[in-house]
């Protein structure tokens, strides 16, 4: 049972038993993720130790009505009971963190258990990356993949640094894909549906499971279409049903909580998909033909960062973006996607090649969420690059290079998350092992898909990047202070379109 095989980099690996090899593994990523223990931490710290109170403190029936924080609860249900379950051992830690008056409290036992809380998460994560991969990949690589997932940089900056539970969140997606190296179709609907109901991001891959499961399951041949599709709707729809059963009668207040669609076109930090893009083009013809907009809501200002009401103008000089556009412009590349994997010949497959599809499927469905749609979140390229990394090893080497250029490019454009001058020497290092640890890690002959345009993007993303850093000690800094947001989303969002094309350019034409 030990390691013995030479691994795809060409590293020979210690020939240790398989158990052995895991333990060590979560030793090194719990001292790893334990360095930023008491680093920098985001309002999402006092986020989430507030919803530690709302559950702990409250009624089920009146979580969703507190309203005595800024920080109300607008996760679906199954994570509400998440943060109820770790409110049990939280009054064992430090009572206090669970009481509602105590905003902004941070004792050193809380910082220590909400943190801890996020590594037990990483320890998930590892262990069902790895169930999920030992049925995908031969052995010689699944410890390559699992390292691309589990030390994935931006899960470093938005969970242990920020302050998330996506490890915990992806954990489970990575389960659901396990059950379907199993062929175990009707749970692993099972399992995404109660994703969704921990986090309703998870949307994004709602099309990829619905056209997926459609297929593989229920017009497989295998069985009868009505049955099976009765059998996989009652499934998913009981699991949804029972985790929003005690709100049923305040479900208006639930979703108003989760689809705040008065929320602008963007986040105030610019997320970089098209309409960073679209924006930037915006200002550009504003400024050099001299135009004015009558309406407040323009461009830099409410109706783009912060509210939207119907009939306001986004943009001063192109077609204003409107909620509907948004949908539709997403609906039309997820069209694309799914009717493109639809007509695929329906060959079959090993349960572990079903699971590389479905990643596939919900990497190219988020990526178009995260392109088009209304009010995305810089974090949301998560949703894209996690999956990906799953099948970067069964992919052809022609699309290894921009994979790995979303990862790079995601990442820094999550340096924004850290805005403060200590941060700067992990920035500069989470560079240097990207670039560094990446081709280490990756399938021999991944240079070969090395591509002029994807390199050029990607060095005006990390230039941008840093170049944020040095704004403020500029002569022009204090007057152009939102330059280097500007920048980065710009030059971010080049690269990603630039690689999200080539990808998908793959998917559609294999």
């Amino acid at each position: 049972d030990g390691i013995r095989d030479t691994s795809v980099t060409g590293v020979q690996t210690c020939a240790l038993p398989i158990w052995k090899m895991k333990l060590l593994y979560i030793t090194v990523l719990i001292a790893v993720k334990l360095l930023t223990m008491y680093g920098y931490k985001s309002t999402d710290f006092e986020v989430h130790r507030n919803w530690l109170a709302i559950t702990n403190s409250l009624e089920v029936g009146e979580w969703y009505k507190d309203e005595g924080s800024q920080w109300t609860l607008d996760y679906p249900p199954n994570f509400a009971y998440f943060e109820w379950a770790l409110g049990r051992v939280a009054a064992f830690v430090d009572p206090d963190m669970l009481v509602l008056e105590n905003l902004g409290y941070a004792s050193e036992a809380t910082v220590i258990f909400q943190r801890c809380t996020v590594i037990a998460g990483d320890v998930f994560l590892f262990l069902m990356a790895y169930l999920a991969l030992s049925n995908t990949l031969p052995p010689k690589a699944i410890w390559g993949a699992v390292t691309l997932i589990v030390f994935h940089p931006g899960l470093l900056i938005v969970d242990n640094i920020h302050f998330q539970y996506n490890s915990f969140l992806y954990a489970i997606l990575f389960l659901s894909f396990y059950l379907v190296t199993k062929r175990q179709y009707v749970a692993s609907g099972v399992v995404f549906a109660a994703l969704l109901c921990f986090k309703h991001i998870y949307l994004y891959m709602a099309p990829a499971y619905f056209i997926f499961l459609l297929k593989r399951y229920v017009f497989s041949g295998e069985r009868h279409p009505v049955a099976a599709l009765f059998i996989l709707g009652t499934s998913v729809l009981s699991t949804i049903l029972i985790s929003f059963a005690p709100f049923l009668d305040q479900l208006p207040v639930v979703f108003a909580r989760m689809f705040p669609w008065g929320r602008g076109l963007c986040h105030a930090y610019w997320a970089p998909n098209f309409y960073a893009i679209y924006n930037v083009i915006d200002i550009i013809l504003q400024k050099l033909f001299k135009i004015t907009s009558s309406s407040p809501s323009c461009v830099n200002t409410r109706g783009l960062v912060d509210t939207y009401s119907p009939g306001e103008d986004t943009h001063a000089v192109l077609m204003s973006i409107t909620p509907r556009l948004s949908v539709q412009l997403t609906v039309v590349v997820l069209g694309v996607v799914c009717l493109r994997y639809w007509s695929m010949k329906r060959e079959k497959r090993t349960g572990g090649e079903e699971a590389v599809e479905l990643a596939w499927l919900c990497a190219l469905c988020s990526a178009a969420f995260f392109t088009f749609s209304w009010h995305v979140h810089e974090k949301a390229i998560l949703m894209v690059s996690i999956p990906l990394m799953f099948v970067v090893y069964k992919v052809h080497l022609e699309v290894v290079f921009p994979i790995i250029s979303i990862a790079v490019a995601g990442t820094v454009s999550l340096y924004p998350l850290l805005f403060q001058t200590a941060e700067l020497p992990l920035k500069v290092c989470l560079v240097f092992l990207m670039f560094i640890g990446y081709p280490l890690v990756l399938p021999t002959g991944s240079l070969r898909s090395f591509h002029l345009l994807d390199a050029f993007f990607l060095f005006l993303t990390v230039a941008a990047a840093f170049y944020q850093s040095l704004h403020p000690i500029l002569p022009w800094g204090a007057s152009l202070p939102f330059l280097p947001l500007l920048a980065l989303s710009l030059t971010a969002s080049l690269s990603l379109l630039t690689s999200f094309a080539r990808v998908s350019a793959f998917f559609l034409s294999h």
